[in-house]
């Protein structure tokens, strides 16, 4: 099994983290609270390789 990088985009707000998964094309919302973070991290502990690209402020950063 070949292992694909995916590369996950997380628009952060108030309420909301929108999140898009790529090349696969995933897009999902969580809520920006305790819960809705724990989802998220379940969601990509799942996958080995990542790398992650949030945006904070029009402002991409690489974690």
């Amino acid at each position: 099994m070949e292992d694909i990088q995916q590369w996950i985009g997380i628009d952060v707000c108030k309420r909301w983290l929108d999140v898009h998964v790529r090349p696969v094309d995933k897009i999902f919302r969580v809520s920006n609270d305790a819960s809705g973070i724990q989802e998220l991290l379940i969601t990509f502990c799942l996958s080995l390789t990542l790398s992650v690209l949030a945006r904070v402020s029009f402002t991409f950063i690489k974690l």
